[in-house]
């Protein structure tokens, strides 16, 4: 499939917004282009959330400044989120239309076909001439597709996960219920993918047991039946708590009790996987 690079039309009285329409086609164009075979998976997936986010509205790309220009102004300012690009067009004249960044001790640029501007910027300051009955058009990028990039691999970094978390327990497991592990953090929301706990040098009755706080007040989540209790002989020496990803939005305390005093100062292994979200 032959991809059509996009051409640059000259910005004109009958084509005042030529520039912002070539920017998005370019955009449209290194979109297809990331999504061709050969490039990595990495970039396509890139492209497809940006793609999906543009269509479905979730990502608003840009924003619009609409300025008359029937009164000159001098070092106007205007408050925005420049992400990546900026796009000035007018049907009048852009001759002494300028533009600062950031503050109004800044040089002035012209304010020419201006695009690329990669700083994030929370104001600029915009001059023009009087034209009476025209109108100046900015649009402004909400993010570069650099950043994007970015803010796509920060989140698919995340992936991988965190580091498995493994380790032994030595408790009087037959005295009392003894906490065995806490996984998270209150107010904090993880996904769990995996949490195993090792019976195998146990030979008593285990109950075993989970709890999550749901609307601040910590409750027993597992096991259901509350009555179910596990052997290292009769179930399996290595008891699969979690074995499908799902989340938590707080500490995940997991306990343990054995029925035989055989049990005490045993110790009892666990491993589990988090991947923050």
């Amino acid at each position: 499939m032959t991809i059509q690079v996009p051409v640059r039309k000259q910005v004109d009285a009958t084509h005042p917004l030529a520039e912002v329409e070539y920017q998005i086609a370019l955009t449209n164009y290194y979109l297809q282009m990331m999504m061709e075979p050969g490039v990595s998976p990495q970039k396509s997936a890139q492209a497809i959330a940006l793609k999906q986010g543009l269509e479905n509205g979730s990502i608003v790309p840009y924003q619009v400044l609409t300025i008359p220009l029937d009164t000159a102004g001098v070092d106007q300012p205007f408050y925005l989120n420049l992400g990546g690009n900026l796009v000035a067009a007018s049907d009048g004249t852009m001759a002494g239309i300028t533009v600062k960044f950031g503050k109004t001790s800044n040089d002035a640029v012209p304010l020419l076909w201006f695009y690329g501007a990669q700083i994030p910027l929370s104001t600029i300051y915009v001059s023009w001439p009087a034209q009476a009955g025209k109108t100046l058009y900015i649009v402004i990028g909400s993010f570069s597709l650099a950043q994007f990039a970015t803010n796509i691999d920060s989140q698919t970094a995340k992936l991988a996960g965190l580091p498995t978390v493994m380790g032994s327990v030595t408790k009087n497991w037959q005295a009392a219920e003894q906490d065995l592990i806490t996984i998270g953090a209150n107010g904090t929301s993880n996904k769990l993918h995996l949490c195993l706990i090792g019976i195998q040098a146990l030979i008593g009755n285990i109950a075993l047991r989970a709890y999550h706080r749901i609307n601040g007040v910590e409750r027993r989540i597992f096991p259901i039946p509350a009555t179910t209790v596990f052997t290292a002989a009769g179930s399996a020496p290595g008891i699969p708590l979690i074995d499908t990803t799902g989340g938590i939005t707080e500490a995940l305390r997991v306990t343990l009790q054995s029925d035989n005093a055989g049990d005490n100062a045993q110790p009892v292994t666990f491993e589990y996987k988090l991947e923050a979200m």
